[in-house]
């Protein structure tokens, strides 16, 4: 996480020599933004506004960790929160006797590919091993990393129909520096709906224009 924090401080201050800054980041990329909060502040540059969209604190991250890449199984997983239940059942069985490329082939043949992505143009099959292996990489990093207390404000936009809290270690951490609001759908469909983008992106304006 360090790592790839540095890296993109690094192409942000290419843009922007100095702050103030403004970060945000959903899911695994609110841990990446505020490592980058981290580095900013310890080269003693200003942060605006840091924002975590329903990012889980390590801590609560009980899922099971997948050590070792293996195209298919990270494709699967990407696929079964982001298609319908009998299509997913579909991909499963096709993945049974096929490798990876022909499973992707065959999920753009079948039109079996998740709503989020139709508009999109077909990807080869290297592009999405290629994406698959940076998510892989990504997760893996965020589960080991653990998050030092920063002494900034820090607001926290909270998907209110998750099983459990997703701000509650990180109040733990932050203290009265967190600042909690509540935003509609879980944690996917807060960011997928464009409804409830539209209310997160209007939370986040209010605290800017207050900010100003």
């Amino acid at each position: 996480v360090p790592q790839m924090a540095e890296r993109y401080v690094k192409c942000i201050r290419q843009m922007q020599p100095h702050g103030p800054y403004r970060l945000t980041g959903w899911s695994d990329g609110g841990t990446i933004a505020y490592e980058m909060a981290k580095i900013l502040l310890a080269v003693g540059e200003s942060i605006e506004f840091l924002g975590l969209i329903d990012t889980l604190h390590v801590s609560d991250d009980h899922s099971p960790m997948r050590e070792a890449f293996d195209d298919k199984v990270e494709l699967l997983h990407f696929l079964s929160s982001r298609t319908e239940q009998a299509q997913f059942e579909q991909i499963k069985t096709l993945a049974d006797g096929l490798n990876f490329s022909q499973l992707v082939d065959q999920i753009y043949a079948l039109d079996l590919t998740p709503k989020q992505v139709e508009s999109l143009p077909a990807f080869e099959p290297d592009a999405i091993r290629a994406m698959l292996i940076t998510r892989h990489a990504i997760t893996k990093a965020v589960r080991t990393h653990l998050q030092a207390k920063l002494s900034i404000p820090v607001w926290f936009f909270e998907a209110q129909e998750n099983d459990f809290s997703s701000s509650a270690s990180w109040r733990d951490l932050l203290g009265e520096q967190l600042h909690v609001i509540t935003m509609p759908g879980d944690h996917r469909r807060l960011m997928m709906d464009e409804a409830n983008r539209r209310v997160l992106g209007d939370a986040i304006s209010d605290i800017l224009v207050q900010a100003a």
